[in-house]
């Protein structure tokens, strides 16, 4: 579909029949979508960006072993180690490995019954 645009100052509207169509609806319907979109640009995005982050990691029951860790946002010093050990770190502070307190959470899911994680202690 070819694109034509309508100038509005310094922006440029998109004026295909759908863009119309929303804008003409959101109008009819008493949506503000614009604004808010225009009110979030005005704020501080990698501000919002962060506290969003830190509440839905705190609030993840299954990152609490990565929640001991990290405990503020920005770059990791063990990212600067050697490629191997950086994959291997990752994968043990985001639980994606194959360890018992892993593994056992997905098959005592599939059996249907709950164990704790002492329950799933990685044996010695």
């Amino acid at each position: 579909a070819v694109v034509s645009t309508q100038s509005t100052g310094d922006n440029s509207m998109p004026t295909t029949p759908l863009v119309v169509y929303a804008m003409k609806e959101q109008v009819t319907s008493k949506l503000d979508w614009h604004s808010i979109i225009r009110d979030f640009a005005a704020k501080d995005p990698p501000a919002l960006f962060i506290t969003n982050w830190e509440r839905t990691r705190m609030m993840n029951r299954k990152l609490s072993f990565y929640n001991t860790m990290k405990t503020s946002f920005g770059e990791e010093s063990y990212l600067n180690l050697e490629r191997g050990l950086v994959k291997r770190t990752a994968q043990l502070r985001t639980s994606a490995h194959q360890y018992h307190i892993e593994t056992g959470r997905h098959q005592s899911i599939r059996l249907g019954s709950v164990t704790t994680r002492r329950e799933r202690a990685c044996p010695l």
